[in-house]
């Protein structure tokens, strides 16, 4: 409840200037906008964000599992059986077949108990599909699931063909509602 003024003290301010109180409210109002303008930038729903721990060149996986993907250039992705291993941080790579980069992330602020569509995407130089189309995204659209609103994996991409092995920039992201939560460039040399 507002403090009330004394009459003596409510005479003493002209009706065209605002009260302290009203005052206050507004400079919390304004407060409150830039407060939910800011959470709302940092990711979908309330401070969903991510963070990249680990980024670079990994050693290639000891078994790999290929998952057919329809969005994806050469028309499959993997699922790594073992944990990649760091070998150089660099975020230039060499364009030779076996290569495998990209970063480890944590994503944070999920909702508990909520499926969500987590959504990775490679957007690379044109790789030249089976149906002999050529292709400048890969992505895979898949559901995860929080007990304590945070999310960690690895994306990865492994040059496991020869028409993958082309030199250029390439981009890795994890995406959610549409929205970019983490992101890496490499370039392939």
């Amino acid at each position: 409840m507002a403090p009330s003024l004394s009459p003596d003290r409510e005479a003493l301010v002209p009706p065209s200037r605002p009260t302290l109180n009203q005052i206050r409210l507004w400079v919390i109002g304004f407060g409150l906008m830039v407060l939910l303008g800011a959470v709302q930038a940092a990711g979908p729903g309330l401070g969903i964000r991510a963070q990249i721990t680990e980024s670079g060149q990994f050693a290639p996986p000891k078994q790999v599992t290929a998952v057919a993907q329809a969005d994806a250039a050469v028309g499959h992705s993997g699922l790594m059986e073992d944990e990649p291993v760091l070998v150089s941080a660099s975020r230039r790579v060499p364009a030779v077949q076996g290569t495998t980069f990209g970063f480890r992330y944590r994503i944070l602020g999920l909702p508990l108990h909520r499926p969500v569509d987590l959504e990775i995407r490679v957007e690379h130089p044109p790789i030249v599909k089976a149906d002999g189309q050529p292709s400048t995204l890969s992505r895979a659209v898949f559901p995860i699931e929080s007990d304590d609103g945070t999310y960690e994996n690895s994306l990865m991409y492994r040059l496991s063909q020869p028409g993958e092995v082309v030199p250029g920039n390439w981009t890795l992201e994890v995406r959610l509602q549409g929205q970019r939560l983490a992101g890496q460039t490499f370039v392939l040399e």
